[in-house]
């Protein structure tokens, strides 16, 4: 999925973009989520992505570099099966991922550009992406996609700090057709309609996942549409 960047042609000089993810299956080089230079992902054009294996890379005007390589370390802290929250920030002093709320502990890096990870010209790198005009789900990484659900997407022009960020967390997330809101999608949700629709909701009914079909209204057409 191509969408517009939202930071194309800005001036910020931070950013977050946090977004609900859910694997079906494990990749080694997968992508979730890219900002790319091109209108189609192509071998020579400035990237910045993250993959399923909690696997962050950048690649252009000011330089590169790898955060949890998969030939260096593999990291499956984004839960195969499950919805998660991954966020992430960046900003002059560097790049930071969080799963569900919480920093990813664990950070191999490694670059070409020469120097540390405390000395990468981060500032050049936003100033790099703000010339993106497009941002991507499941492409633009250099090895393909990978095969997951995606929901909830927000980007902010600022790096939002741990309790920003869990507080994002403790929202609930919109999952289309997760009447019964336990994350999942399935025949539980089709009862938890048709409840609804026969006059006796349960307390937890979540009437915006339940509108499946997004006709803004719920009744059997949802419950086909789930089923």
């Amino acid at each position: 999925t191509r969408i517009p960047n939202p930071l194309y042609n800005s001036s910020a000089e931070e950013f977050t973009v946090n977004f609900w993810v859910k694997p079906v299956s494990r990749s080694k080089w997968g992508d979730i989520f890219s900002l790319f230079e091109g209108t189609t992902p192509t071998a020579n054009r400035g990237r910045f992505y993250i993959t399923d294996n909690s696997y962050i890379g950048y690649n252009g005007g000011a330089g590169w570099f790898d955060i949890n390589h998969p030939d260096t370390v593999t990291y499956y802290d984004i839960p195969l099966g499950k919805w998660s929250m991954v966020t992430l920030t960046a900003s002059s002093s560097g790049v930071q991922l969080y799963v569900n709320g919480y920093p990813h502990a664990a950070k191999r890096w490694n670059s070409g550009t020469g120097g540390t990870e405390d000395d990468f010209n981060y500032t050049g790198m936003i100033s790099d992406i703000n010339n993106y005009p497009y941002m991507y789900f499941g492409t633009g990484s250099w090895w393909g996609s990978s095969e997951c659900y995606l929901s909830n997407l927000q980007v902010f022009d600022r790096s939002l700090g741990e309790s920003d960020i869990q507080a994002l967390k403790a929202q609930p997330a919109y999952i289309r057709g997760d009447a019964n809101g336990d994350g999942e999608v399935g025949m539980p949700d089709v009862m938890f309609v048709v409840n609804y629709i026969l006059g006796t909701p349960a307390a937890t009914f979540n009437e915006k996942n339940a509108d499946a079909n997004l006709d803004g209204e719920i009744g059997m057409p949802d419950v086909m549409f789930i089923d």
